[in-house]
């Protein structure tokens, strides 16, 4: 096997574990601990500075599907939380921008299903969106 699949294993694999772990909190607490935010970022920076994506110039690239999160975040006055946008920030570390991009879309779409049951339902509490973005990434994964 060789060395750059083994490091294509490695980042889903991390982008799993943090997706699960932060899935929980999100449901459990609705709201993301910031020491869970920041040392997932150092680890997804070490995950880049191992293998190489810190001197590929893309980091940028990598960080867009998050920024725009971000953005929307400040848009919709936190519809879409900053946990959600720094999330998909650190996600795109271990995936890259189009795989980042594509669990987002899938992510949307999912939850779209969901919130719009519940209106049907007329229940108003906010629904969680990482445990959606989880379960985009599984798709994403079991596609490829």
């Amino acid at each position: 096997m060789n060395r750059l699949l083994i490091n294509e294993y490695a980042g889903k694999c991390l982008a799993l574990l943090f997706l699960a772990w932060f899935s929980a909190e999100d449901i459990r607490r609705k709201q993301l601990s910031l020491a869970g935010l920041f040392g997932s970022s150092l680890i997804g920076i070490i995950y880049l500075a191992v293998t190489g994506g810190l001197s590929d110039g893309k980091l940028l690239y990598r960080m867009l599907p998050g920024l725009f999160l971000i953005l929307l975040a400040y848009l919709t006055s936190e519809q879409v939380g900053y946990g959600d946008g720094l999330a998909v920030l650190i996600l795109g570390c271990f995936l890259g921008a189009g795989k980042c991009a594509a669990v987002c879309g899938i992510a949307f779409i999912l939850s779209g299903i969901f919130t719009t049951g519940k209106i049907c339902l007329e229940k108003k509490e906010p629904v969680p969106f990482l445990p959606f973005l989880l379960g985009a990434l599984e798709v994403v994964l079991l596609v490829e």
